[in-house]
């Protein structure tokens, strides 16, 4: 085992180390593909970042309803505060270097006022647990189409059952333990809220899955129109594979600060190699981040409108204690 002193100073070494390697490659990918190649390509994309925007707006409106499936009805807040604690929580997610670890608490904490912190922090966790799942089945179905058809059909076909019957002896072996764990010691938050949705709510939990799903067709109805209108006449079969590397870049990249020049050049270059154009890859993620950033104003704005909500209902609420 690493002793904490000795994470810490890995973390301060790797830090900036990852920041000058993605750097690097995005430097080698502006220079392969060419400085006036992006800016043609960033020229003709610019006129539908509006559309951009419009359609990825829907995707935190999902990501809200699948947060508030994991929490029981009696505890969801409103659809406003979840949907500002959501944009919110991305915005800080994407402009921090923490990611995820600093975006989801911070969306339990703007509506603590509603629901408390601990439920929500798990309940987020349990949303993101589905998404990656699903972002992960992406992947893997992206990197199987690049496969010539026959191969990919096989290795898709196995995929499915071996998910299916993994999946299956996984809920049974669950169950049982669920029944010894509780009845040996009291469910924690986890253990409660996966308790609840497994066995109490499987209707919710079904649906948090297809709605994570419908998060994952908004973004390649994204790409689709950012290919289409590089003029690519991009297939269904290209779409699932641009949208499988661009996740892998990004998993990968997770230990880049902000991704900074892995989403860029590692899909630029990931896409060049694969013959899909590697300008395309560059555009796409390029495209991204601007929308992303510009969500993230949204969501900063959000945040200190949610936060002053937040505390006004908190100290509201406190107030007739104090008075006793």
């Amino acid at each position: 085992p690493i002793s904490r002193p000795a994470r810490q100073r890995l973390g301060r070494w790797l830090t900036p180390v990852a920041a000058i390697f993605g750097l690097a490659l995005l430097g080698y990918a502006v220079a392969d593909i060419g400085v006036d190649r992006i800016v043609e390509t960033l020229a003709t994309l610019g006129p539908i970042l509006p559309l951009v925007l419009g359609l990825t707006f829907f995707k935190y409106p999902l990501q809200a309803a699948a947060w508030r499936l994991a929490l029981k009805p009696g505890v969801r807040p409103g659809w406003r505060a979840s949907i500002a604690a959501t944009i919110s929580g991305d915005a800080l997610g994407y402009l921090t270097w923490a990611g995820p670890l600093t975006g989801e608490p911070l969306k339990a904490y703007l509506v603590r006022d509603l629901v408390p912190v601990a439920v929500g922090v798990t309940a987020g966790a349990a949303e993101r647990l589905l998404y990656n799942v699903t972002a992960a089945i992406v992947i893997f179905v992206g990197a199987v189409l690049v496969l010539p058809e026959r191969e990919s059909r096989w290795l898709l076909t196995a995929g499915a059952v071996g998910v299916g019957l993994g999946a299956g002896w996984w809920w049974r072996r669950s169950r049982y333990q669920n029944v010894v764990e509780a009845s040996v010691n009291p469910p924690g938050v986890i253990a409660a809220l996966a308790h609840d949705l497994f066995r109490e709510r499987p209707a919710a939990l079904v649906a948090m899955l297809a709605i994570e799903v419908g998060q994952h067709a908004l973004l390649m109805c994204e790409a689709y129109i950012m290919l289409s209108a590089l003029g690519a006449e991009p297939t269904l079969r290209t779409v699932v594979i641009f949208e499988g590397l661009t996740k892998a870049v990004n998993t990968i990249g997770g230990i880049v600060p902000g991704r900074l020049g892995i989403a860029e050049g590692g899909t630029a270059l990931v896409a060049g190699a694969f013959g899909l154009g590697a300008s395309y890859g560059m555009g796409l993620a390029i495209m991204r981040r601007v929308r992303a950033t510009a969500w993230g104003g949204v969501g900063l704005l959000l945040l200190w409108q949610r936060e002053h909500q937040a505390r006004k209902n908190t100290v509201h609420a406190a107030k007739p204690l104090a008075d006793r």
